[in-house]
């Protein structure tokens, strides 16, 4: 797909739309068009004359009044209908971004800063959106101004018509040989704002670091140099926007300045009328701006254009390999089966070797290693997160390959290291994966993960707010939330991955007697260094050097 493609896309729903609001803006442009004929007229009836309208001087006024009336409506309707269509297509296009990106494997997210991604949404989306309000709404006024005008002033004198034919092409070069730093300029602008975002959402995010290693003014250096970067390419783009406009509207005036003295010669030779030079001075203005008005319009394409590129490099990643029409997975009723697995994250030997292991329901077992040893990949396999590179997992007998990629997530319960909680209340945090659920099933899983009694002593029981990323809330206290979460669509298999390791004593007991409660009829994975989670399981498993051997219990 290429940038006009994917602008396309988005502004064929509103077609009708546009075609309307190009309707009006014709409206306009003719009247604007009549405007130096209509001068010309009320010249000829002051000389005496008979104006061309058959009108008396009162009466041109009042139709040119009438011209000056439709203009405005046109123009403000115009207005409206094109900066109506940006701000749905800006709606439309963040939507689809939005709504791909969370559909892309997690190694695209594991290698790109988030910062980046939020500026697609902020940064490029907008500048798209402003191009349906700025050059795809200037571009039919100005193209028939710049028509109208030549074809009229060619009506009224050929020769000085034929001149401006001559002449127009060489300013329309004049404006693509300034800009042609434009796109480049644009491109690195943006890529450089999405950084300077990137620095921020990341001292954001880790603010209670940054305060404990007294790091804010090396935080404050680091967005002060980005946003430096920023600075300098955004003033020498606003240099060039400030000066292309100016520079062709000023040799395209000395070039009309230069024809008007012409068809001056012409009317003492007696060639052209007063009258008609009047209208054609007039109808040189109105030349003009369209073509002063173009170096505007192709910088803000450039920037659209550039805009358009990022958002469709990432359009264009393929999303998580979702199986349309895949194998229903229906629940858990005997085992899990790895089957010869490997797996190596590209450029790296291989974390994963011909791995295979077998869980049955109700069954709990551990995977202990070093860290990096593949833990967390063999979880991320089962969940789909990544696919092998050889070998097969099974449930039952699906290979979860074949099956239906929701179907399969559904079944499992997953509590990781890192805790996510959102800044709302505990109850839109426990139904954060199951929307729909009712005010019973919460109550059920937060007394399955053993946190009914602390949420109704916070001060406002499940309505309490817990802040961002729990902050109000205890270590232990977050991980039996996400426990409660996990269990809520009372999953199958129950995937707890390092669940207790930035919790204290205190708090990881309360979190094993929870899920010591909570395993019961399910497949239990636990991935874990901690002897006290150790002692939840059936069988102990240690990952090293890409294979798997089961470990004798204390």
């Amino acid at each position: 797909m290429t940038p006009t493609a994917l602008l396309k896309t988005h502004l064929r729903p509103y077609r009708s739309t546009l075609v309307f609001g190009m309707a009006v803006m014709l409206l306009e442009m003719l009247a604007t068009l009549a405007t130096p004929w209509m001068a010309g007229a009320f010249t000829q009836t002051l000389a005496g004359g008979i104006s061309k309208f058959a009108l008396d001087t009162t009466g041109l006024l009042a139709l040119w009044a009438a011209l000056l009336l439709v203009q405005f409506a046109a123009r403000a309707l115009s207005s409206y209908l094109f900066s109506v269509t940006s701000a749905r297509v800006m709606v439309d296009l963040s939507r689809r971004v939005h709504d791909h990106l969370q559909i892309l494997p997690l190694a695209f997210h594991q290698e790109r800063r988030t910062g980046e991604l939020l500026a697609l949404l902020s940064h490029d989306v907008t500048q798209i959106s402003h191009f349906v309000a700025g050059p795809l709404a200037g571009l039919l006024p100005l193209s028939i101004l710049l028509l109208g005008s030549t074809a009229m002033i060619l009506y009224l004198d050929p020769a000085f018509g034929a001149a401006v034919i001559v002449l127009a092409p060489v300013l329309v070069i004049l404006v693509k040989l300034l800009g042609r730093q434009a796109r480049p300029l644009a491109t690195a602008a943006i890529r450089e704002q999405a950084q300077s975002l990137a620095v921020a959402n990341e001292t954001l995010g880790m603010l209670r670091l940054v305060k404990a290693h007294a790091l804010e003014e090396v935080r404050q250096r680091a967005y002060r140099e980005q946003t430096g970067v920023v600075l300098g390419l955004r003033r020498r783009q606003l240099w060039l926007q400030a000066t292309l406009t100016p520079i062709v509207y000023l040799v395209s005036s000395l070039v009309m300045l230069g024809l008007l003295w012409w068809a001056a010669q012409r009317l003492a030779a007696g060639l052209l009328t007063t009258p008609d030079l009047v209208s054609i001075s007039l109808y040189g203005l109105l030349l003009i701006r369209p073509i002063s008005g173009l170096g505007g319009l192709y910088l803000q394409l450039e920037q659209a254009r550039g805009a358009s590129q990022r958002l469709l490099d990432v359009l264009e990643q393929q999303p998580e390999p979702v199986h349309v029409g895949g194998v229903p997975l229906p629940p858990l009723r005997n085992q899990i089966g790895f089957r010869a697995v490997s797996f190596a994250y590209p450029g790296r030997p291989d974390l994963l070797q011909s791995v295979s292991l077998t869980l049955s329901k109700g069954e709990t077992i551990a995977l202990t290693g070093a860290n990096g040893a593949g833990k967390t990949t063999l979880v991320h396999l089962l969940m789909r997160f990544i696919e092998p590179a050889a070998g097969a997992i099974f449930i039952d007998e699906t290979n979860i390959a074949d099956a239906d990629l929701p179907s399969l997530r559904r079944q499992v319960g997953y509590v990781p290291q890192e805790v996510l909680i959102t800044h709302a209340t505990v109850r839109e945090n426990i139904a954060f994966g199951r929307v729909d659920a009712t005010e019973q099933q919460v109550l059920e899983a937060a007394r399955a993960a053993m946190a009914h009694d602390f949420i109704c002593a916070l001060p406002e029981g499940y309505d309490t707010n817990v802040g961002e990323n729990g902050a109000k809330l205890s270590g232990g206290q977050r991980q039996r939330l996400a426990l409660a979460r996990a269990l809520l669509n009372n999953p199958q298999i129950l995937i707890l991955d390092e669940a207790t390791s930035q919790i204290d004593v205190a708090g990881e007991a309360e979190f094993i007697e929870a899920a010591r409660h909570a395993r019961a009829g399910r497949a239990v994975i636990v991935v874990t260094h901690r002897p006290a989670m150790l002692a939840l399981a059936n069988r102990v498993y240690r990952l090293e050097d890409g294979s798997l051997t089961e470990q004798a219990q204390a």
